[in-house]
């Protein structure tokens, strides 16, 4: 057995052993109706604040750049001079479509 599950194995055993002493030895504590009948103890001071809430959209600013996941290399199929593109750069042409 590696170091690894050795120490899993022992870790495991060692949390299961310590939740279940908790049914050997169960710890006594106080009832909320004990804490009540105590009447030596003096009251708590708390302060308050009344709070109003009010929503909030945060503007964020991001600047990104894009890149093209292909690239294409046309390559004439007649030789001459390419005169006028029909198409924009970087926009979708489908099989078949003119571009140059």
């Amino acid at each position: 057995m590696n170091s690894n599950a050795l120490v899993s194995v022992l870790l495991f055993f060692t949390i299961l052993i310590w939740l279940v002493s908790g049914l050997w030895f169960p710890k006594e504590t106080e009832s909320v109706n004990d804490l009540s009948v105590r009447e030596d103890a003096a009251p708590t001071r708390v302060q308050a604040k009344h709070v109003l809430g009010k929503s909030y959209s945060p503007i964020m600013k991001l600047f990104a750049e894009t890149h093209a996941n292909r690239h294409v290399f046309l390559k004439a199929q007649i030789p001459g001079e390419v005169i006028t593109t029909s198409q924009l750069r970087g926009g979708f042409v489908t099989a078949g479509q003119t571009i140059c």
